[in-house]
């Protein structure tokens, strides 16, 4: 759990927080999202020792101003940075599509990607964004009951409305063709 750790009585939480992703990183290791501490956690494959922690009050270096709240779907995308969907919350009602390239050892992390949904699109739960192979980004704006694709800068390219809210899109790649 993660009490386990042993720094977990600063969180001043003291039930278990939801984890809303677990990914394998490449090494081996795992990211998890802890959508209650806005963190993204990056725990040892072997041991379960906390190796950092990303967001308001971890001990990796930031920007301030890219610090996410209550986000969802932490993984590696395709350049090898840490991604995630940055729901935002009421005291800024704005959902961010962000990356993060980690220097691990030095413990600071540099924003790669930026994107500010439109305030339409805002999602204060769930979500996940995707760096697709054209660079473009695909998100479930889950609230809304969307699907969007955007440029960088956040432009909306196109948007598919469906009848209930969803947790995550996924993009899957033509099984057909050699990539």
């Amino acid at each position: 759990t993660t009490f386990d750790s042993p720094d977990a009585e600063e969180t001043g939480i003291r039930n278990q927080p939801w984890i809303n992703s677990l990914v394998q990183d490449t090494d081996n290791n795992y990211i998890i999202s802890l959508r209650s501490f806005s963190q993204v956690w990056k725990i040892n494959g072997n041991s379960g020792a906390v190796m950092w922690k990303l967001g308001k009050g971890g001990n990796v270096e930031m920007n301030t101003a890219d610090e996410f709240m209550f986000q969802h779907y932490a993984h590696r995308n395709p350049a090898g940075d840490l991604m995630l969907f940055d729901n935002g919350s009421a005291e800024r009602p704005l959902s961010r599509l962000m990356s993060f390239s980690i220097d691990e050892q030095q413990k600071k992390a540099t924003t790669k990607i930026k994107t500010v949904l439109p305030s339409s699109l805002y999602s204060n739960i769930m979500g996940s964004s995707m760096l697709l192979p054209d660079q473009n980004l695909l998100t479930a704006s889950s609230t809304n009951s969307r699907f969007v694709k955007t440029d960088a800068a956040g432009t909306v390219l196109w948007s598919i409305k469906v009848a209930e809210p969803f947790y995550r899109a996924e993009f899957v790649g033509n099984p057909f063709i050699s990539q």
